[in-house]
């Protein structure tokens, strides 16, 4: 891992993984990851169907949110993103969200098309929507960052999605911003643009 920060490598991106990610024998990855300040971007929820399921012992249940709980608690400094808002498990990935300072996610996939402002109000605003259960704590989507699977070309559709949600939400514009790039500046250790 030492060597991909050397070659400029700003973080990790695990998918598919052969045990629940919070099985020990991935720690040594996790302690290394955190020694080094690189955020690991967890892919949480569904996978397309492929011929080499079977050989490769692919189990989408091993990337559920929940997994994440372990992470968290025993690498309190390793920053950690969740992928698709944990499709389809969200409240468990809400949870984890509001429960741990280090638990980001995106809203890549199908999420932002498939679910409206209602589904987003409901589970990330109002009460429960503080991070920590805290009612004067910052607002969950103060963990939210731009996240999407797509090809390079299909990027700004999903731009407007983001932007559509923010405004049927009506998010404050600091709030829209650190989802748009701040907050994974931050995750990164990048200066934001301005």
């Amino acid at each position: 891992m030492e060597a991909l920060c050397r070659l400029g490598f700003k973080g990790l991106r695990i998918a598919e993984a052969t045990a629940p990610y919070d099985a020990p024998e991935f720690f040594p990855a996790y302690e290394a990851a955190c020694a080094l300040g690189m955020p690991i971007l967890f892919h949480t929820g569904l996978l397309p169907v492929t011929p080499l399921d079977r050989a490769f012992d692919v189990r989408c249940e091993r990337m559920r949110p929940i997994h994440l709980d372990t992470v968290a608690r025993q690498f309190p400094g390793l920053k950690i993103v969740g992928s698709g808002l944990g499709r389809p498990w969200y409240e468990e990935a809400a949870e984890m969200l509001r429960r741990h300072e280090n638990v980001f996610f995106d809203l890549s996939g199908h999420v932002l098309r498939q679910r409206g402002a209602a589904f987003f109000r409901s589970l990330l605003s109002a009460e429960g929507g503080s991070v920590l259960g805290q009612p004067d704590s910052r607002s969950a989507w103060s963990k939210i960052v731009f996240g999407t699977g797509v090809p390079h070309e299909e990027i700004p559709s999903v731009e407007r999605d983001y932007q559509r949600l923010f405004r049927a939400l009506t998010l404050p514009e600091a709030v829209t911003t650190d989802i748009m790039g701040g907050t994974a500046a931050r995750l990164l250790g990048l200066a934001a643009r301005a």
